[in-house]
């Protein structure tokens, strides 16, 4: 059972960490189109999509980062709670890793 909660505890500890990079890299790609970057949409059944030029400006850019980071955080906050509830209650966080 331990080692059941550990797998799970490390693997919400796993999605908490990659979650926290999407959101900076979601930043980071809509300070670039808020700056005219060019964008391509890589198509799994369509072919590739070139937008050339994409330009927010200052209002949709930052309408576009609290969206996504707001989606992105809400996501973080449920492993977050999950991981919560996987780990003891009377184990300090640094004793699980």
């Amino acid at each position: 059972m331990n080692r059941e909660l550990i797998t799970r505890a490390t693997k919400c500890m796993h999605d908490i960490e990659r979650m926290g990079k999407i959101i900076g890299k979601c930043s980071s790609a809509i300070e670039e189109i808020g700056h005219g970057a060019d964008i391509k949409v890589i198509g799994s059944i369509r072919p590739d999509i070139n937008l050339n030029d994409c330009h927010l400006d200052d209002g949709q850019e930052a309408l576009m980062q609290q969206l996504l980071i707001g989606i992105l955080r809400n996501r973080l906050e449920d492993a977050e709670a999950e991981l919560e509830m996987l780990l003891p209650k009377d184990a300090p966080p640094d004793e699980v890793r």
